[in-house]
């Protein structure tokens, strides 16, 4: 006897084409089960991922969209499936992967994994840092509150010291949320320059400003004569980041972030374009799915 659809013996079990099934004809007495919201978001997303690979047959490679589709339609226990990467010690949910369709925005899951991927690729020994996105969230939330006069208590500014002390680090790269938008900051050691910028243009927020500050005055080696606790440093500049620009209808801000970062970085990465969106798509996908996460779909 099968076990009752909805348990979760049966969500188990159940493959992607069991939930699409499922909702095209939905018991009555089930819209109450407690499963049910939260599947029917899921159903949704997966219904227009498939949608979105079976539409885009020109600007992506089929094999790969097709092996995709394969996996999210016929792997058992979909609801609960997640992607390990075993050496890049990450892995992601289904939901992650399921956000990536159309110009959905990027959850906080696949903005890690491009982290991961540029450390992996691009760290040159050191030389190019890559910020912690716990940390730089939870220093912007901190200076963001200071300035409504809450108390936080003493907050460790210190990630990073050792190698910036140690003169190891010649570039540091971020990626940020703010106001539900992904913006990305490139810090340059040997220049003393900051760089900025954002996919719709709104620059950067001065709560995030004095943070950047706050941090490489805590973390700056004590010999250099320019490091001073104030709301600026001396000798630094700020500038903004050339980071191209999504427009109106697309939640592509954080993908947009991470690929400024590597066309820096790599100068044979083409720049992410509404040409080129749903092939800076697939390639992320690829990452979240497989442990492969360099291939390239261009």
């Amino acid at each position: 006897m099968s076990p009752p659809i909805l348990s979760p013996q049966w969500l188990r079990q159940a493959t992607g084409q069991d939930i699409i099934t499922f909702f095209k004809n939905v018991p009555v007495s089930l819209k109450a089960h407690d499963n049910y919201a939260e599947l029917e978001k899921t159903q949704h997303l997966l219904e227009k991922m498939i949608k979105w690979l079976d539409n885009n047959p020109r600007d992506v490679d089929r094999r790969l969209a097709d092996k995709i589709k394969d996996t999210l339609l016929h792997t058992p226990g979909i609801t609960n499936k997640s992607f390990k990467h075993a050496y890049l010690n990450f892995s992601c949910y289904i939901n992650t992967v399921l956000y990536v369709a159309e110009e959905e925005y990027l959850d906080d899951n696949a903005i890690s994994l491009l982290l991961k991927t540029l450390k992996n690729r691009h760290s040159d020994g050191g030389r190019n840092m890559f910020i912690d996105q716990d940390f730089l969230r939870a220093a912007i939330e901190c200076k963001a509150a200071e300035g409504e006069h809450m108390l936080f208590g003493s907050f460790k500014w210190d990630w990073g010291k050792k190698d910036l002390f140690n003169n190891v680090v010649d570039r540091a790269f971020g990626i940020y949320n703010h106001a539900q938008h992904w913006y990305v900051v490139c810090i340059d050691f040997q220049a003393r320059q900051v760089f900025a910028g954002d996919s719709i243009d709104r620059g950067m927020p001065e709560h995030v400003r004095r943070a950047i500050v706050q941090w490489l005055v805590s973390v700056l080696p004590v010999t250099n004569e320019f490091s001073q606790p104030s709301d600026s440093l001396k000798g630094w500049t700020l500038h903004k980041l050339d980071v191209p620009q999504q427009g109106g209808d697309s939640g592509s801000c954080g993908l947009v972030a991470a690929n400024a970062i590597e066309c820096i970085l790599d100068p044979r990465m083409p720049p992410w374009s509404r040409q080129k969106r749903v092939a800076h798509r697939m390639r992320l996908l690829n990452m979240l799915m497989s442990d492969n996460p360099f291939v390239s779909t261009y």
